[in-house]
């Protein structure tokens, strides 16, 4: 299989992140660990919600918003 990727923008916590050494460019943007949100159901959506709107965020930051 070829693989022609530019750039690789992998999600990531901890400095721990998948790697693609076919990408000419890898972009390394942390985001808080989902896995450890604490608190009720509601409260743990509402963290949820927010890291997902920070990713949002990012990625319409970084690579133009639709």
């Amino acid at each position: 299989m070829s693989r022609k990727w530019t750039s690789s923008s992998p999600v990531c916590e901890g400095g721990i992140c998948p790697s693609f050494p076919w990408a000419k460019e890898e972009i390394h943007q942390e985001f808080p660990d989902l896995s450890k949100l604490t608190g009720t159901d509601e409260e743990i959506m509402v963290g949820v919600r927010r890291i997902r709107d920070g990713i949002t965020a990012w990625i319409d930051a970084t690579f133009g918003g639709a």
